[in-house]
């Protein structure tokens, strides 16, 4: 059997070695990835929504950028929520365009905005509602000046 003090000694003496090797693993990541490396990194991106007459209506937005990966592939947005995305691993600010698709029918979309990842982090599509005006004319036959 080993005598307690020495056991402690041999456990301080384990966790000193393997304190100075985690150092040194650390210090050689350090140095081998340089300055100009980057570390992976990880922001959200909101794509909002705008319907000129403030419907309440979804759409599908879609989201892509210079750099990086895009999670999810798509995702909902209304007045009431925006589309939220996930971009990792990107280098070092990248634009991102959020598409929508299909626009909604009755209206005109801008269908596409874009932004900096990290300066600005958002954009807002705006749908605009196609109006027009009609006329309605009545003919009485035989003419009568009824209205």
């Amino acid at each position: 059997m080993v005598p307690v003090p020495a056991l402690l000694s041999w456990r301080g003496n384990l966790i000193r070695v393997l304190l100075v090797g985690l150092v040194a693993a650390l210090a050689l990541v350090v140095s081998t990835a340089g300055p100009s490396s980057s570390i992976a990194a990880s922001d959200s991106f909101s794509v909002l929504k705008d319907f000129s007459d403030d419907s309440a209506a979804s759409v599908t937005v879609t989201l892509t950028c210079d750099t990086g990966v895009v999670t999810p592939a798509s995702a909902s947005a209304s007045e009431a929520l925006p589309a939220v995305f996930t971009v990792s691993d990107f280098t070092p600010d990248p634009n991102c365009t959020a598409t929508e698709s299909p626009v909604p029918t009755g209206y005109t979309s801008t269908a596409t905005c874009s932004a900096a990842l990290v300066a600005t982090g958002q954009c807002t599509i705006t749908n605009t509602l196609n109006v027009d005006t009609f006329s309605v004319l009545k003919d009485f036959v035989p003419n009568s000046a009824a209205s």
